[in-house]
């Protein structure tokens, strides 16, 4: 399978104050991860790499996944989930948007979105 680029992959879920999460999601994940492909062999890398200098002259990033995207996403040790729910913080930024799960791991391994909590508002810090 092929993937990409990972912007079109996500999708902001219907929720309260998604524009702003799509805002934090966009800030806390590294510019190049957005427009990267996402591929599971190297030769699916070589060939979309050959294919994107060839065709549009220029290089594009592709990333090989060989984890088990069915796993669940790592996180790192933090604040419980009650606790930053009494702090006014209800999800971590992989919980505001759907994606396949290769683009979530990808996003996770790249910029820790399993463990950057997101808070509900823009009030305060």
């Amino acid at each position: 399978n092929v993937w990409g680029p990972v912007a079109c992959e996500v999708n902001m879920k219907n929720i309260a104050h998604s524009k702003l999460y799509c805002n934090y999601l966009e800030q806390h994940v590294p510019g190049w991860v957005w427009g990267a492909y996402i591929v599971e062999t190297d030769e699916d890398r070589t060939h979309i790499r050959n294919t994107m200098k060839s065709i549009a002259g220029c290089a594009s990033s592709v990333v090989r996944y060989a984890g088990d995207a069915h796993a669940p996403l790592t996180r790192a040790n933090g604040p419980s989930k009650e606790r930053c729910m009494e702090l006014g913080v209800p999800c971590t930024l992989d919980q505001v948007f759907d994606a396949p799960a290769v683009i979530k791991h990808v996003l996770n391994d790249n910029a820790a979105i399993a463990s950057a909590y997101s808070r509900s508002s823009a009030d305060g810090p």
